[in-house]
């Protein structure tokens, strides 16, 4: 298979990594918490990545900081917590310790047309290693988390893409699932047992992003919503993540035992076809 394109940019000072091929187009500010600035579908150009309508810049921030000051674009990773917490000792920030740190970029990789990015985390004694790759319209994402501790450690993660919200969205859910009820004005957030691994956006166009994974690995999604409720803004978020919690104190937040590493792997595809349910 050929590989994809590379290309690089510069945006307020921070260099953004793209992938693409004949199908799709992938950003990420390895800076700013392997952040995946951006997802095009190549053949209708439709951007699937959510960013503020106060044109607010790439910018590094202080771990700690409240997630809502931050430059929210796009998708970031949470780990080892969503909600910010006291935890074994450590107080754990908002939307956890990954999206306000610097990644590095594996250079060969690159040059391999892969873009793999790895963070030992400041605060939790953690490693966490991300490989994404294309092939065709789909975007691979693919990881390794390994304990650097001497005592088994609970790790809660969750992929945290914001999509833009758009009238005449549909959603497919795992086991033909109803998305939670948000108003005009509101919020709402709900936990899914991801029986089949898959869940589907899809624009009242028809056009459609489509989430898929090893319910073995990731057994959980979680659905956020705000239309208007959250600072003005009007987004969704389709978050697979391996339990039902913000904190990881929760009984389902899986333990990792010293030294020891755990994979998983999901992968966004973009694609027209035509809705089949009703969001």
């Amino acid at each position: 298979m050929k590989n994809p394109e590379l290309f690089h940019r510069q945006e307020n000072g921070f260099t953004v990594f793209g992938l693409a091929n004949a199908y799709v187009a992938v950003e990420i500010v390895p800076q700013l918490g392997a952040r995946l600035l951006s997802l095009r579908n190549r053949h209708t150009q439709e951007e699937w990545m959510w960013r503020p309508t106060d044109s607010r810049p790439l910018a590094r921030h202080p771990l700690g900081l409240n997630f809502e000051h931050s430059t929210l674009a796009g998708a970031d990773e949470c780990l080892p917590n969503i909600d910010p917490c006291h935890w074994e000792g450590r107080e754990l920030p908002d939307h956890g310790e990954c999206w306000a740190s610097a990644w590095t970029v594996d250079n060969a990789a690159l040059a391999d047309g892969r873009i793999l990015t790895t963070l030992d985390l400041p605060r939790s004694p953690l490693r966490i290693e991300r490989t994404v790759t294309l092939d065709g319209p789909r975007v691979h994402l693919a990881y390794r988390l390994t304990s650097r501790s001497d005592r088994p450690e609970r790790w809660l993660w969750a992929f945290h893409p914001l999509y833009p919200l758009c009238p005449g969205d549909r959603l497919e859910l795992p086991g033909n699932a109803v998305a939670p009820e948000c108003a005009a004005g509101s919020c709402a957030k709900a936990f899914y047992s991801a029986t089949e691994g898959r869940v589907a956006l899809i624009r009242a166009t028809g056009s459609r992003l489509t989430t898929t994974w090893s319910p073995a690995e990731i057994p959980w999604l979680a659905v956020w919503i705000t239309r208007g409720y959250w600072h003005g803004h009007h987004h969704l978020a389709l978050e697979p993540t391996v339990a039902p919690a913000n904190t990881p104190d929760h009984p389902d937040v899986p333990l990792l035992a010293p030294g020891a590493t755990v994979s998983w792997s999901f992968t966004l595809a973009v694609s027209s076809e035509s809705p089949t349910s009703i969001f």
